[in-house]
């Protein structure tokens, strides 16, 4: 093993013991398997001890995210106006980059042309 798998191995064991006193025991060996590779009663036990534990998943936690945009938009707060306008929220700079909220450059406008000689 290399010492970038070690640290895997060793972060997983973290994840799983901290995760050991939140669900019932056993629940943390799926976490060493592909879902793919799970039968459909495990995965059914899964889901029914996330929602037993109150843990929210892919659909709710999109849902709160956009309700929270939504109403930083409403009491028309800072960061709710810059959603609005497509910028940055978190304070990065806007002079120069910020590209993927501003979009792709503006064509440059042409100035007027001077008189050449005839």
């Amino acid at each position: 093993m290399s010492l970038d798998s070690n640290l895997f191995v060793k972060g997983m064991t973290d994840l799983s013991t901290a995760l050991q006193g939140k669900f019932e025991a056993g629940f943390t060996d799926y976490l060493w398997k592909i879902v793919k590779d799970l039968p459909d009663d495990q995965i059914s036990a899964i889901r029914d001890a996330l929602l037993k534990n109150g843990v929210k998943t892919e659909g709710d936690l999109r849902k709160e995210v956009t309700l929270n945009i939504k109403r930083l938009i409403e009491i028309k707060s800072y960061r709710g106006m810059r959603h609005l306008a497509g910028l940055p929220v978190r304070g990065q700079r806007t002079h120069t980059n910020a590209r993927t909220r501003k979009g792709p450059r503006r064509a440059a406008i042409a100035g007027k042309k001077k008189p050449g000689k005839k």
